[in-house]
């Protein structure tokens, strides 16, 4: 092994070149295509299958324990010799000629194609040490950083081979279930019928109940099989000297494999009998008994010596031959075995060495390296089965890696969760939280996955249930400080609201997701988001929406922008056509919430008075939500661009529509209300206002019937609502109407008047009351300062109240220095 370890495995790393790998198996003999392997492996696989040897019949129990000992030794041996070169490995291939890691990974490559092939069973017992040695100080646990990026890297490579195996061997487990079903029903029919000696299969029986016995089971059916094969048999004749048929002369194919399968089965049921003598408790101490390890030894070299005449040749097939496994069924088998085994069974343990490796706080502050490998090893394994990703384990190890102070970590983990989530609602449930916080990261990179995963689920993952959600967590990037990500998310909702398919403009449907969606369904969705966002800023009035609200900003941005820029030969006309289209999809989308609007009203959905529900209804359940979310999408939609509320084929449409339900609340009806529901009204009626107010400045003309009947509607509810910014919304329309009629101007000038009058006699009274504190006093002094700028003449003119309580202020009649400094400061901002 020293001579092998020198010679052959030092060289393949220095060689500069790529070792030949010839053909060891033909198609279909593994279940799949050829394999080929390395002669180095083939080497050291059939060295560790020459280890072993059935004792003489006489031998003491001892002796017979150890018959397999020796492959786990030589196993063991072998993987030390490797792992003592990985630290002048690197972790990365460099310009050296020693690429140690090329050789590991070469191996472990190959030891992986042959595992399950039954020629080669001793392939099991290399990566069962190997996984060993990766838990050992020399591996995982190594204080060298470099080390322990290497050893990540083979932890995940050795993981991800065998998941591949395990759900092949899921695919084929009914086929392998019912030939181990047909061959114990054949035990049981010797056992009764005749004498034929069952010691194996008694010692199998009392080791792990039923799964010790179908293993049992299924090692003799391959030990029959490949008895029948002949020498050479199988697709490891390539390798083996054709003079080479009897088991002293051959280590490679089927007589090799046979003897160590023998010798595997020996020890496991000198194990089982051992563990059965202790009572089922440890086994380590406990020995069978010398006549029962006698028996055990004679009954595994017949199984080994027998030609024919087994188990298998009592089973008949369907056509009531007698039933015989060729290579690729035989490979079924093994597979079954090497997953049910020590190692495949350890898949999950390995897994959790990934996440260890992941976690900062079981790494040294410098081994960022290592711990983004790991999630990157983690997510290689989630290619092949995504079902590792909903482990409690692993998905406390991907949000710990989000947290990660390390840049490539935090990206690793994004990465690792976009791959897999767009095409599972199940895991896009689960790791939603973790997505959206990421989308705040520092990182710039890391913001644009995370907002770019967050639409993949919207777009592309059928049934994911929390779109809004979603879509929410990516509108507050809006007012991101990098123009870049604004833009991500500037062109991610201008594709979700303003285009027909969900893909964007010009790109094809991405899989799973509607190839087209109409204006109707984009209005349903425009209008859960801006619920949703207005929810989240709480209970209070939050209308009507500022400019730089995350809704209004993105709808500015996607149709002042359109469609992403495309720069070069396109040139600038494609870009336009997209910003032409974007605009047109934003009208459609805005006469699609005009028409549900009126739906609703004229269905009795809900209407601006509140209702029952007005305060309670947040969803798109019907009621005043539904009705609610409609006129807040229209009004974002208007405050970013009021022409959508006046179309050039019709601008008058959306006033006249709306304009009848613009209309102060019954006072009646609104004692039996809730605070909740008055609340709500307020808001749909804001809303509605808004939308009015963003219409008629884009107008010219306004119909005499319509307008007469708005403006007395808006005057009404100037002088009887009782929410403030009601009436301060209704006086804005009172103005953008008076524009368009000149009756309206001096109805105007007449309510600004009055308005002026008693808000400056309330400022009086509380001026004159001292019981309200400097605080009070202060509040109405800025808000007589901005009436006085408002209308100058409130303090010029004779007799003027307002004068006097400034001249007593500045005088010291009242109040102190702060009060007589805020005088000061209204009356520059007034000179101004």
């Amino acid at each position: 092994m020293a001579d092998f370890l020198s010679h052959v495995i030092r060289q393949l790393g220095a060689s500069g070149r790529t070792p030949p790998r010839p053909c060891i198996a033909g198609a279909g003999a593994g279940g799949g295509g050829q394999v080929c392997v390395q002669v180095a492996t083939a080497a050291v696989v059939w060295m560790i299958q020459a280890s072993v040897s059935l004792p003489p019949l006489d031998a003491p129990p001892d002796a017979a324990r150890a018959c397999y000992s020796a492959a786990a030794v030589w196993a063991g041996a072998f993987w030390d010799g490797v792992f003592d070169m990985l630290p002048a490995a690197r972790a990365a291939k460099s310009d050296s000629a020693q690429d140690t890691r090329a050789v590991v990974d070469g191996l472990l490559a190959d030891m992986l194609a042959v595992q399950c092939l039954p020629e080669w069973p001793a392939a099991n017992v290399l990566l069962r040490l190997f996984a060993k040695a990766l838990s050992s100080p020399k591996g995982l646990g190594h204080c060298d950083s470099g080390v322990k990026a290497l050893c990540v890297d083979f932890t995940g490579h050795l993981v991800r081979g065998l998941c591949e195996e395990a759900l092949r061997a899921d695919a084929e487990s009914q086929w392998v279930q019912g030939l181990a079903d047909l061959v114990e029903e054949e035990q049981k029919d010797r056992r009764s019928g005749s004498s034929e000696g069952g010691a194996p299969d008694a010692g199998a029986e009392g080791a792990e109940g039923a799964a010790g016995r179908r293993a049992a089971t299924l090692q003799r059916v391959l030990l029959e099989s490949m008895g029948a094969w002949g020498g050479g048999g199988g697709g490891a004749a390539a390798l083996t000297s054709s003079n080479e048929s009897s088991d002293d002369a051959s280590c490679g194919g089927a007589s090799g494999a046979r003897r160590f399968l023998a010798c595997q089965m020996l020890h496991d049921a000198l194990v089982a009998s051992a563990r059965a003598s202790a009572g089922g408790g440890g086994a380590a101490a406990a020995r069978p008994r010398k006549s029962e390890a006698a028996s055990l030894l004679v009954a595994h070299r017949g199984m080994l010596e027998a030609r024919g005449g087994g188990l298998l040749a009592g089973v008949c097939a369907q056509d009531g031959t007698p039933l015989t496994l060729d290579a690729s069924q035989a490979a079924r088998v093994a597979r079954r075995l090497v997953v049910d085994g020590p190692l495949g069974a350890g898949r999950a343990t390995m897994l959790g060495w990934l996440v260890d490796a992941g976690d900062r706080q079981r790494q040294d502050a410098n081994a960022a390296m290592v711990r983004a490998k790991a999630i990157k090893c983690i997510g290689a394994v989630a290619e092949v089965d995504s079902r590792v990703l909903t482990m409690p384990e692993v998905q406390r190890g991907v949000a710990a890696a989000l947290q990660d102070d390390g840049v490539s970590v935090r990206e690793a983990a994004v990465e690792l969760l976009a791959k897999h989530i767009t095409t599972d609602p199940a895991l896009a449930e689960d790791y939603f939280e973790v997505l959206a916080e990421a989308s705040t990261d520092k990182g710039v990179s890391m913001r644009k996955r995370a907002v770019k995963a967050l639409w993949e689920c919207c777009a592309r993952c059928p049934g994911f249930t929390r779109r809004t959600d979603a879509v929410v967590a990516i509108l507050q990037r809006v007012a991101d400080h990098e123009e870049s990500m604004r833009a991500l998310v500037t062109r991610l909702c201008a594709d979700m609201w303003f285009t027909p398919g969900l893909g964007g403009e010009g790109e094809a449907p991405a899989a799973g997701a509607a190839p087209h969606v109409g204006a109707a369904q984009r209005a349903a969705e425009l209008s859960r988001v801006a619920l949703a966002v207005y929810s989240a800023g709480g209970r209070g009035i939050h209308l009507p929406l500022a400019p730089d609200h995350p809704l209004v900003a993105v709808v500015a941005a996607a149709l002042s922008a359109g469609a992403p820029k495309e720069e070069g030969a396109r040139g600038a006309a494609p870009a336009a056509a997209a910003a032409k289209a974007v605009h047109r999809g934003a009208a459609d989308v805005a006469d699609a919430l005009l028409d549900q609007i009126v739906q609703l009203q004229g269905g009795g959905g809900g209407g601006l008075d509140g209702g029952e529900d007005g305060g309670a209804a947040e969803g798109e359940a019907g009621g005043s939500g539904a009705l609610f979310s409609r006129l807040l999408a229209l009004h974002a939609l208007a405050a970013a661009d009021p022409l959508l509320a006046a179309p050039p084929r019709d601008p008058q449409r959306f006033v006249r529509a709306l304009a009848p339900y613009a209309a102060a609340p019954d006072a009646e009806a609104l004692q039996g209300l809730t605070d909740d529901a008055k609340r709500r009204g307020a808001e749909e009626l804001l809303c509605l206002l808004a939308v009015l107010q963003a219409a008629s400045s884009q107008l010219r003309a306004l119909a005499a019937t319509v307008g007469s009947q708005l403006t007395r509607d808006l005057a009404n509810i100037t002088t009887k609502h009782i929410f403030t910014q009601v009436v301060v919304s209704a006086s804005g329309c009172l103005c953008s109407l008076s524009r368009l009629d000149a009756s309206v101007g001096p109805m105007v000038g007449a309510m600004a008047r009055r308005m002026y009058d008693v808000c400056l006699e309330l400022f009086l009274r509380v001026w004159r009351a001292p019981r309200l504190g400097p605080s009070a006093l202060d509040t109405a002094l800025q808000a007589m300062g901005l009436l006085f700028i408002a209308r100058p003449s409130l303090i010029l003119r004779e007799g003027s109240g307002a004068a006097e309580v400034y001249r007593q202020a500045l005088h010291g009649g009242g109040g102190g220095p702060q009060t007589r400094l805020r005088v000061l400061a209204n009356l520059v901002e007034l000179l101004r």
